[in-house]
């Protein structure tokens, strides 16, 4: 009597299968840009006593100008250039090109841009961070609330 395998779920490359941009495996630029996004919020909270306000703010607007609900190219011109400099909106053009079969020089541009925003508000948290602590121990106070 032969052993029969257990049914493997997991997904098994052919040769009709195509890798896009919109893949889990390539998540690590909407990853960086939003975890830096989010301790730039963060350290902000170092100096401001009710967080959950500006926590709420920055979601509403990643919500509003990103282009995850409504397109970029149907807002006006003022949300689209906000929404240019905001964590996701690059990433979300990117699964968007991927999923309309636009060509993959035109994805990995907006996962560029992507990893620039990301990088921005890397340094922005680090630049945040560091003059926080800096003006507390100055002050010999960890808030300035």
């Amino acid at each position: 009597m032969t052993k029969r395998r257990a049914p493997s779920y997991r997904t098994r490359p052919n040769a009709q299968h195509r890798h896009t941009a919109s893949e889990p495996r390539n998540a690590g630029a909407p990853g960086l840009s939003g975890t830096a996004f989010g301790i730039v919020i963060g350290s902000l909270g170092l100096r401001v006593s009710n967080t959950m306000v500006m926590a709420n703010i920055a979601y509403t607007m990643l919500i509003l100008l990103t282009g995850t609900i409504v397109s970029r190219a149907t807002r006006p011109t003022w949300m689209s250039a906000i929404g240019g400099v905001l964590p996701l909106t690059h990433a979300t053009e990117a699964v968007r090109a991927s999923s309309a079969g636009i060509d993959l020089a035109v994805v990995l541009g907006h996962v560029g841009e992507e990893l620039a925003v990301g990088l921005f508000y890397a340094l922005l948290a680090a630049a945040l961070l560091k003059y926080f602590e800096w003006t507390s121990r100055r002050g010999a106070s960890l808030d300035a609330v």
